[in-house]
């Protein structure tokens, strides 16, 4: 995954300081979603300590750290870093980070509530006061202009994506039933494998979570596929900078008009009222319910979950189903209806919310028929 630049200002976290009457904020990971949110890392197996006090930020990095150049890192972190011996405990390079930055003992200092235990053990050894902020994980939900720049990047690449699913159904041809294409059954992992390859082609990271489903199966081996049976193509691809794509899509080869197509009505309209729905200041749980109730209003049963979640850094994060819609929060809406002998009918999207409601990161048509 491509090493991004670091946040450039932050200020989020001396507000959050501030409000807590508190004198630094520390982070500990191994290049979690908050930690890659704060500093320039990719992926790793080595912890990392961030440290933020009297207005600077301190990244206490392993000198043989993986998962990219620590040289990289020092020249694009706003600050300061400290490159110390990997057997050093992470959690003694960030008190001593703490003590140069002359934040005494008995001082309090903010900390993600998933900041790992033996971290938590060495600060409070030293004397501080830990406080759990949720600071980091407020500022992600609202993506700047770049983060948005990167999630329609990856949005564009899952849209292509869907796109070569849809081309190999509509030339596939109905043996017996069954689907054929370039003279050989179809199956969900031939098709996974050709709409990964799109992905791959189109600078995606990661294709991992890209799931090819019919009828109510949840087994990921391969599936000969049928003509008049919906067909789930679901992708979450990461993008090279981290930012996750969410898109998903519903077809019917020789459809019959029946269930499926009812569903399908049902779920475009759900879709419909929850990008209506969907403005500053609206709760996502009543963006979420009148989802679910639309769907319902067709006689269909809503799959289990939520219908609407912010996406990001990680494939589910801030805003939640408890939080108020935010200009700058993108959101997955992700209406859906199941019945146990027909299968599932599925439609997904993400949207940012802006100053008039929301808007689409990527269009992409919804229709049922390839």
């Amino acid at each position: 995954m491509t090493v991004d630049e670091p946040i450039s200002d932050y200020g989020f976290l001396a507000d959050a300081l501030d409000a807590a009457d508190a004198d630094a904020f520390v982070h500990v990971g191994d290049a979690d979603a908050d930690l890659r949110y704060l500093a320039p890392l990719s992926e790793t197996t080595s912890d990392y300590g961030f440290v933020y006090a009297g207005g600077e930020a301190t990244l206490c990095a392993p000198a043989d750290a993986t998962g990219g150049s620590v040289d990289r890192v020092a020249a694009d972190f706003p600050g300061d870093v400290r490159r110390e011996a990997a057997d050093d405990p992470v959690g003694t390079r960030v008190v001593d980070t703490l003590a140069d930055r002359d934040v005494a003992d008995g001082a309090t200092v903010l900390v993600p509530r998933q900041l790992p235990h033996d971290a938590a053990v060495y600060l409070e050894s030293a004397g501080y006061d830990l406080a759990s902020t949720p600071a980091v994980r407020e500022a992600r939900a609202v993506k700047s202009d770049r983060e948005l720049d990167r999630l329609r990047a990856v949005q564009r690449a899952a849209v292509r994506g869907v796109e070569r699913a849809r081309s190999i159904l509509r030339d596939a041809a109905v043996r017996e039933g069954t689907l054929h294409w370039q003279d050989a059954p179809l199956s969900t992992e031939r098709l996974r494998r050709q709409v990964n390859a799109t992905l791959v082609g189109e600078g995606v990271a990661d294709v991992a979570h890209t799931r090819v489903r019919v009828g109510t199966a949840t087994a990921r081996s391969a599936v000969e596929l049928s003509a008049g049976t919906p067909l789930v193509v679901s992708l979450a691809p990461r993008g090279p900078h981290g930012y996750y794509g969410r898109l998903v899509r519903t077809f019917v080869v020789d459809s019959d008009g029946g269930w499926e197509r009812r569903a399908h009505v049902g779920v475009e309209s759900a879709r419909r009222v929850a990008l209506d729905e969907l403005d500053p200041g609206e709760s996502l749980r009543w963006v979420h319910s009148e989802t679910v109730a639309e769907a319902s209003s067709f006689g269909l049963t809503a799959t289990e979950g939520d219908r609407v979640y912010g996406v990001g850094l990680t494939r589910r994060e801030g805003p939640s189903l408890a939080d108020e819609a935010t200009v700058g929060n993108v959101v997955a809406v992700h209406p859906s209806a199941t019945d146990e002998e027909r299968g599932t009918v599925a439609l997904a999207d993400l949207a940012v919310v802006t100053e008039e409601g929301c808007e689409l990161l990527v269009d992409c048509s919804t229709s049922l028929v390839p």
